[in-house]
């Protein structure tokens, strides 16, 4: 009995996909239960073929403009499912997600962007502020803020396809301040 509970019942093991990367399990989750809910907020959810299909929606754009293995995207979100669609879309495109508090100082929020040579920013509209002067403090004419709240038609013309793998599982995958 004592090898029982102690051996056997904690023998919890398994095989890992170590090969694969995080959105690809997601994306094998889609598979299987397309229609089980996976995020929901305020009133809204999402089911995973829903989240999949936002999140490479995004991704297809995130690619167009320049994302790729170790490029770097900040994601200045409050917990939302955007939130989650960023992170996917940004793993999708092949790219390293640098997530941003919402609530940092301004000073912060430029240093962390700055610092790590994010090529874009995801956020929304309600999150930068009136004051925030991010566009006219960021160097480089490459860097790009997208407001996810003032995209929908955009993202609704991108493929809804899952992208063709970029990553590899040695790739830069996110950034922490």
């Amino acid at each position: 009995e004592r090898r029982r509970i102690l051996v056997e019942w904690n023998d919890t093991s398994r095989d890992y996909p170590y090969h694969k990367c995080i959105h690809h399990l997601f994306e094998s989750r889609v598979q299987r239960t397309p229609d089980a809910p996976s995020v929901s907020s305020d009133g809204h959810l999402w089911s995973y073929r829903d989240l999949n299909v936002r999140a490479n929606q995004l991704a297809h754009l995130l690619r167009k403009k320049g994302v790729g293995p170790d490029v770097v995207v900040g994601l200045m979100m409050d917990r939302s499912p955007e939130m989650v669609m960023g992170i996917l879309a940004i793993l999708k495109a092949g790219g390293a997600c640098l997530p941003i508090d919402p609530e940092y100082p301004e000073e912060r929020i430029l240093t962390m962007l700055n610092d790590s040579r994010a090529l874009l920013l995801l956020t929304k509209e309600k999150l930068i502020g009136h004051g925030f002067s991010l566009h006219s403090r960021l160097p480089g004419a490459a860097r790009e803020v997208l407001m996810l709240d003032r995209m929908e038609d955009v993202l609704a013309r991108q493929d809804v396809a899952n992208p063709e793998g970029m990553n590899r599982g040695t790739d830069l995958a996110y950034v922490l301040y």
